[in-house]
């Protein structure tokens, strides 16, 4: 594992060959980071929080030249995980802080790797309450199998660990027992990774942390698609031959039936390299399910989210918490090699984020005045776009009052700029669109908010049309399946079919209280930002996703251009 620095990072980025839309066999919507100098071979990556944060897998083994015959001092080989994102400040001052403080709260750690004196998969879990600043000592309950000789750690009390912040690089120590070091943390100080250094046999382990988790509930599965990385040890003795990787992408229903694919490297010894190895598989996963229940395996209680197969045996268990925001869930992944077997591997969930195409013009019967009848030459309306930008949910609160506290952005803010022909009046309502693909979610579930360029600070929601489109209602809006047709009601579950079309349409008012362009006759201009507030009690799923595999709006994943810090890389040898 290696946690590389800003300035190979950033040359990671500028040189390396980007693809969107990428696929990895049978999954779709991945962003690809080809080979070169510091990657060795094309990563694919998840995005998580509209692409704030990217977690990606790759194989040097299957991209090699030459079988790998042994486990450790081949550099770029075997199978590795990396975590990207938008760096943080861990002491930032308070008053220029944009950005949740990191302390003074509860953090869920999770670590992975290989201890070569046993062959074996090592993992830690624990939990982190820091101090009021790096310069306080942290309490940490944990459990670990990283030490052969005595076993596991139980989390039975909290233990004091010193904290050290060097040149922003946070470590964790308690005498000789290190839990975490040279760690980042993300512009949204919610995420941090790292690694530990065992000074005595050289291992390494690769260490993920998020912020006040929470364990999962069964609304928080239902009726939404997913992505889940994973990178490990298939089975729990051997390093040659033992790691894996995968990607699924799947969706889980009402009953938590699922319905997808999954794109793995199956942890058999290689005799050959290159894609059409039989050690790189493709694998159905319709008709699995999950089951949901908590756990205390690991000492500390932790989610359960259990697979099952189409003949009912277990395939293999994700432990361990969502994120606070419900951007994504992080983990130890279990596969059950056997009936006396079961690996491990470091893992993430991540619901598929939003893709939605350019802002359009609703057809006429969407529309509540006659002339604006996009046949006629004199009554067509310019559209500009203005304004498409990346926020996180962090950023948008601190941005704008009136954000409700649980709403997760699902798409960039997008701007448009309407110019009204003359022969329509001056104040007359408009009614734009945008399409989206993959939605898996109630539609009770998600909103549509104003959040106005001008000095203003306050978000406006728009209400949504109860039973039938309402075009001549100002501020209102609905979901449809066609741009001038088929209304769907605030109960309906959408179709996370990748084929399925929506459209997002909403009503605005020229010089009216959404036209933040309020004082140019028949100018509109009115950024939107579209996303879900969770529920956590209801029939109804939390949280709307999307499938990224669409052929259209691709410049959500721009944010990627910009600095970006951690690769974070775990390998483990073939």
């Amino acid at each position: 594992m290696q946690l590389t620095n800003a300035t190979k990072a950033n040359a990671v980025l500028v040189t390396a060959p980007w693809t969107f839309d990428a696929s990895l066999r049978s999954v779709p919507g991945l962003i690809s980071l080809g080979s070169n100098n510091a990657t060795n071979s094309t990563y694919y990556f998840v995005s998580a929080n509209d692409a704030n944060i990217l977690v990606g897998i790759t194989n040097g083994t299957v991209n090699g030249t030459a079988p790998v015959t042994t486990q450790r001092g081949q550099s770029g080989n075997g199978t590795s995980i990396a975590v990207m994102y938008t760096p943080g400040d861990f002491d930032a001052a308070s008053a220029t802080k944009t950005t949740p403080d990191i302390y003074n709260t509860t953090w869920d750690y999770y670590a992975y790797g290989v201890d070569s004196a046993t062959s074996k998969p090592a993992i830690a879990i624990a939990q982190v309450k820091f101090g009021a600043s790096t310069a306080t000592t942290a309490q940490v309950k944990y459990y670990d199998e990283i030490d052969s000789t005595t076993g596991t750690q139980p989390a039975a009390t909290w233990t004091d660990f010193t904290v050290t912040n060097t040149g922003n690089y946070l470590n964790l120590r308690n005498g000789n027992v290190f839990l975490l070091q040279n760690a980042t943390v993300n512009n949204d100080n919610n995420l941090i990774t790292g690694t530990i250094f065992d000074y005595v046999d050289g291992d390494k382990l690769f260490v993920v942390m998020i912020k006040s988790g929470t364990t999962l509930a069964t609304t928080d599965l239902t009726n939404r698609g997913f992505k889940f990385v994973y990178t490990g040890s298939l089975g729990s003795t051997g390093n040659v031959g033992s790691a894996t990787a995968g990607l699924m992408n799947f969706s889980i229903d009402n009953n938590l039936d699922i319905d997808g694919n999954m794109a793995r490297f199956n942890g058999t010894t290689f005799t050959k390299v290159g894609t059409s190895s039989a050690n790189f598989e493709d694998l159905s996963l319709s008709g699995y399910r999950v089951a949901l229940a908590n756990t205390n395996q690991f000492g500390i209680t932790q989610s359960n989210m259990t697979m099952y197969d189409i003949d009912n045996n277990v395939s293999g268990s994700f432990i361990g918490k969502q994120a606070a925001d419900k951007s994504l869930s992080v983990g130890i992944y279990m596969p059950v090699v056997s009936s006396v077997d079961q690996g491990a591997s470091l893992a993430f969930l991540i619901p598929n984020p939003a893709v939605a195409g350019d802002i359009l013009r609703a057809n006429l019967s969407f529309q509540a005045n006659a002339s604006l009848d996009q046949n006629i030459t004199a009554r067509v309306v310019d559209l500009s776009a203005t304004n498409n930008t990346s926020y996180t949910k962090t950023e948008l609160s601190a941005r704008w009052s009136g954000v409700p506290a649980e709403f997760t952005p699902l798409t960039d803010v997008k701007g448009v700029r309407a110019k009204l022909p003359t022969i329509v009046a001056k104040n007359s309502l408009y009614t734009f669109q945008f399409p989206v693909k993959g939605i898996c979610d109630r539609i009770s579930n998600l909103r549509l908010l104003e959040v106005p360029t001008t000095a203003s600070s306050s978000a406006r929601a728009f209400s949504y049309a109860g039973s039938a489109p309402t075009p001549s209602v100002e501020g209102s809006w609905w979901i449809s399946e066609e741009r001038g047709d088929s209304y769907k009601g605030l109960d309906s579950v959408l179709s996370p079919a990748t084929a399925q079309t929506y459209y997002v349409n909403y009503v605005v008012r020229d010089n009216g209280v959404f036209d933040s362009n309020a004082t140019g006759d028949r100018y509109i201009s009115d950024p939107v930002v579209f996303g879900s507030v969770p529920t956590s009690s209801s029939s109804s799923s939390s949280g709307c996703v999307f499938n990224p595999a669409a052929s259209f709006g691709l410049e959500w994943l721009l944010l990627m251009l910009a600095p970006m810090v951690a690769i974070a890389r775990s390998r483990f040898k073939k």
